[in-house]
């Protein structure tokens, strides 16, 4: 979440039907939370419009215009519910010739890559959500929201869904070739019947989710982010998860480089929960401790000795750029 919008605003948008600031609303209702992709995306030291932002407002592109100031404004209210109306009657037509984040098509990668392909994680994520919390069903988008493109270089496009048990759920992906691939999605809960009131069946104070996968500078520098967010920091809200799923992190996903969360791509690390994971995985070096785990096991480390990444990927890795391990990233976060 925005540092600027606050978890209060994301926790009312869940637990009250009274009035907040229109800026958050606008923000909440068009699962407009890209910023920290942006930031991630900008090449080291570059301005913001050196690579096509996740969210068409921020830049003029070659193929479309950025969205007017007039359609921004059709999302500013001055509630959560007003809001979620607006971006409900936005006009588009109901087939989306895109497909979903299940069936989009990309240009393919080299087999040989060294970047980081995160399109099965996208339909992954969204099969999932569809089965356990769906059906999902879309949530039109003006075209300048749902896509942009610089032809040639970088495309990207943004779905919202809704369910009975998800109030939104935006799915954004940049392609940039090999040398930048990016998935971002965040789901808010349901937490009670908008029509009713009653909360019977949904999802109550649920935290919401967060998913950033970064593969940047031709898969030189690469950024797994999944956290369950909380809606409020008091002890007893955290304890009902937190632990276990530190647990699940520490016990499935240690091997990936596990790290704190860096404020150069997160501005205020204040709202993601203790059990946040952040890791920076290295595909070399992913590679050599599968090897070693798998000497162990078969007992054959004592004979080999130490496994080093030219045993493992071959004496001219690193010359030949050959992705050695990258397939191992994308399974291992998957």
């Amino acid at each position: 979440a925005d540092a600027d919008r606050g978890v209060g605003t994301r926790a009312m948008a869940c637990t009250s039907r009274q009035p907040v600031t229109p800026s958050g609303v606008a923000w909440l209702a068009r699962a407009g939370e890209t910023r920290r992709v942006r930031r991630a995306a900008r090449p080291k030291g570059g301005a913001p419009g050196d690579l096509v932002s996740p969210n068409p407002a921020s830049r003029l592109t070659n193929s479309r215009v950025a969205p007017s100031r007039a359609a921004a404004d059709a999302l500013d209210t001055g509630s959560v519910d007003e809001g979620d109306a607006a971006i409900d009657n936005l006009t588009a037509t109901s087939f989306d010739p895109r497909g979903n984040p299940a069936t989009v098509q990309f240009a393919p990668l080299p087999d040989d890559t060294s970047a980081v392909c995160w399109r099965d994680h996208m339909e992954f994520l969204f099969q999932t959500l569809d089965r356990s919390l769906g059906p999902l069903t879309p949530v039109h988008l003006p075209p300048e929201l749902a896509s942009a493109s610089v032809p040639g270089k970088v495309r990207s496009e943004t779905w919202v869904y809704t369910s009975p048990f998800v109030r939104r759920a935006r799915f954004t992906y940049v392609d940039g070739g090999e040398k930048t691939q990016i998935f971002n999605c965040v789901v808010y809960p349901r937490c009670v019947d908008d029509s009713t009131g009653d909360s019977e069946g949904h999802l109550g104070d649920a935290p919401l989710l967060g998913v950033d996968l970064l593969s940047l500078n031709g898969g030189k520098k690469i950024l797994v982010g999944v956290d369950l967010q909380p809606l409020s920091r008091s002890e007893a809200y955290l304890g009902r998860y937190v632990d276990a799923l530190a647990s699940l992190r520490d016990a499935r996903f240690a091997e990936l480089n596990l790290v704190e969360p860096s404020d150069r791509f997160y501005e205020d690390a204040q709202f993601f929960s203790p059990a946040m994971l952040f890791a920076r995985p290295v595909p070399v070096d992913v590679a050599v401790d599968c090897a070693v785990a798998a000497a162990k096991a078969t007992g054959a480390m004592q004979d080999l000795g130490a496994i080093t990444a030219e045993d493992v990927c071959g004496v001219e890795w690193a010359e030949l750029n050959s992705g050695c391990g990258v397939p191992l990233v994308e399974a291992k976060t998957l």
